[in-house]
């Protein structure tokens, strides 16, 4: 399929008459929602002696915001490259963890830990850019390009569920550690965009653009203690706890010798998926 794309793009170029004197630049910006994609493949790292345990699937984030500033050159009537920055969140929850006790054939007396990790990424990136004008006032552009994304992901809550009667002492003998790593990746996106002409070289647009990226690395440090006082000077430090892929550890205080810490990792927070924009172009006349 690949090796078909190229030619068609080159065609689409050749059949255009190319005219350098019509040069422009655009400055755009976006304010938009990114969708709810993506997802983390993380795991649980524990042994919890008398009790057992299953997994459910983690559920997907809801809207969030994105905004995007891009610096367009149009150097063809049909083509335009731009550079551009911005800003997006996203939320993503881990796979739920149900303890069972040891020997149990049901959920009774049962306990759930549902993790949440959060985000801020920062893209930086190039993008390729076809018009193709539809009327006067209108026209359409198709994009692709390759970007490098600066994110800061940061272990957010750690809901605890409890069913029948059971004594939650089996968390609460915890101190809960969160953590947060800086991470950096290589991604791709593509979308398309219709451009509405407003008055001169003013556009309104509408977009929709998808992303493929995902943070695999990870040096998380730790950021807080949820419960401090409960530790009663036991356990004060968290700084060499868990791995470099910790994102919420459990360290055993108080609890029976035959249960032990809980350490919750990931290996990849995929934050793929599609945002949605609206916003301006303004265009500018360059020097002939």
């Amino acid at each position: 399929m690949r090796k078909h794309v190229y030619p068609i793009i080159l065609g689409l170029i050749l059949m255009s008459p190319l005219n350098l004197e019509s040069k422009q630049l655009f400055m755009k910006m976006a304010f938009g929602i990114s969708s709810g994609g993506g997802n983390i493949t993380d795991s649980w790292h524990l042994n919890l002696g008398m009790y057992d345990y299953t997994v459910s699937q983690g559920e997907k984030s809801g809207l969030e915001m994105d905004l995007a500033l891009e610096l367009i050159v149009q150097i063809h009537p049909n083509i335009g490259l731009s550079l551009g920055t911005g800003y997006f969140s996203r939320k993503l929850k881990g796979s739920t963890r149900l303890f069972i006790p040891f020997g149990q054939n049901e959920p009774v007396e049962n306990f759930s830990l549902a993790p949440e990790l959060a985000s801020d990424i920062t893209p930086i990136y190039l993008t390729a850019i076809l018009t193709f004008p539809i009327k006067p006032s209108l026209q359409v552009n198709f994009q692709g390009g390759i970007g490098y994304y600066l994110g800061s992901i940061r272990g957010g809550k750690l809901e605890e569920g409890y069913e029948a009667d059971i004594n939650p002492a089996m968390i609460a003998n915890r101190l809960l550690w969160k953590f947060e790593s800086n991470a950096n990746t290589i991604g791709f996106h593509a979308g398309i965009e219709i451009d509405i002409a407003l008055h001169g070289n003013m556009f309104f647009f509408v977009e929709t653009l998808y992303r493929e990226a995902s943070f695999k690395r990870f040096e998380a440090s730790l950021r807080e203690n949820t419960n401090q006082a409960l530790s009663n000077g036991i356990g004060e430090t968290g700084e060499n706890l868990g791995k470099d892929s910790t994102f919420f550890y459990a360290q055993k205080v108080l609890s029976a010798e035959q249960e032990k810490d809980i350490d919750y990792r990931i290996s990849n927070f995929n934050f793929s998926g599609f945002s949605f924009r609206v916003g301006l172009k303004i265009g500018f006349k360059t020097p002939s």
